[in-house]
């Protein structure tokens, strides 16, 4: 082939390029690229804090719900004129609840 190689562009010309070898392609490729891993790292980083508020949210769930649960209160206006049995019947019901 005589280190020469006949390269068709999309344009359709033709053009004679120099042949190059591996050994000289992968120096130039390795030369030309120099990998950064800044976003990988912040990638990987931002993902494991948000496993970890999610998980820390689940884990609590319970404490919390018990929490709201708990500290929930009842305000039952009643008319002055409903009669008693009504009214006890109201207090007791709300006292079976949770």
């Amino acid at each position: 082939m005589n280190g020469k190689v006949l390269v068709v562009d999309f344009d359709g010309f033709c053009k004679i390029k120099k042949f190059c070898s591996m050994v000289e392609i992968s120096k130039t490729s390795m030369r030309r690229s120099k990998p950064s891993y800044f976003f990988s790292i912040l990638g990987v980083a931002s993902l494991l804090i948000l496993i970890g508020v999610v998980g820390w949210l689940g884990i609590n769930a319970s404490k919390l719900e018990k929490y709201f649960f708990g500290s929930v209160q009842v305000q039952v206006y009643l008319k002055e004129t409903a009669p008693q049995k009504d009214v006890d019947s109201l207090i007791s019901y709300i006292k079976a609840k949770p």
